[in-house]
């Protein structure tokens, strides 16, 4: 079993850096970026990031995964313990987990932003909810239904702009980032559609 621990943000940082430097040495062909979380925060429990894979050598109308894999990270780190589960892939280095959230590059930007700053998407999602739309880091979707039957959902925007100004927030704010929890929740609140 592996051996984790929390971080304080001045060794979490240092850890991350490590970590970046090693991604792009193995990987060089992926974009990688740490996930941000409110400025105030002290510990950390975990290492969450978010890649992208760009292998031009791989024929993607093929079934071959174009998201890194358990047997090249255990190559790469030689963790003592890994786990996938669906588009993630968690495993321990120097006694911190790090998370690695696949994402297409053409989903990227909105997933950044839908897992930015700890609990803003899900509460951004509870702003879409209303509307009976679906808010996640693929985007922005409205789901059908005839009667009782789930037909399918529609793509409404892969625009985190135009969610955020149709739920009426204010984009540019957030993405300067928030220095605690309470600004996160000021912040959601603000939308004439919260209750």
């Amino acid at each position: 079993m592996a051996k984790t621990r929390r971080f304080e943000s001045d060794e979490y940082f240092t850890t991350w850096s490590k970590l970046y430097q090693e991604l792009r040495e193995y990987f060089p062909w992926i974009r990688a970026d740490l996930i941000p979380a409110y400025q105030e925060k002290e510990t950390f429990g975990d290492t969450d990031i978010l890649y992208h894979v760009h292998r031009p050598w791989l024929d993607t109308s093929s079934n071959l995964s174009t998201s890194l894999t358990v047997e090249e990270i255990k190559k790469a780190f030689s963790p003592t313990q890994i786990v996938k589960n669906g588009s993630v892939i968690s495993f321990d280095y120097q006694e911190i987990q790090v998370d690695l959230i696949y994402s297409s590059a053409k989903e990227y930007e909105y997933a950044m932003s839908y897992y930015s700053y700890n609990d803003l998407g899900n509460l951004v999602g509870k702003l879409a909810r209303r509307f009976g739309m679906k808010h996640g880091h693929d985007g922005l979707w409205l789901p059908t239904r005839d009667g009782d039957y789930h037909v399918g959902d529609i793509l409404l925007t892969l625009d985190i702009c135009k969610t955020y100004e149709f739920l009426k927030l204010d984009y540019e704010a957030a993405s300067i980032g928030f220095d605690n929890l309470e600004e996160i929740f000021k912040f959601v609140a603000r939308s004439p559609y919260y209750d």
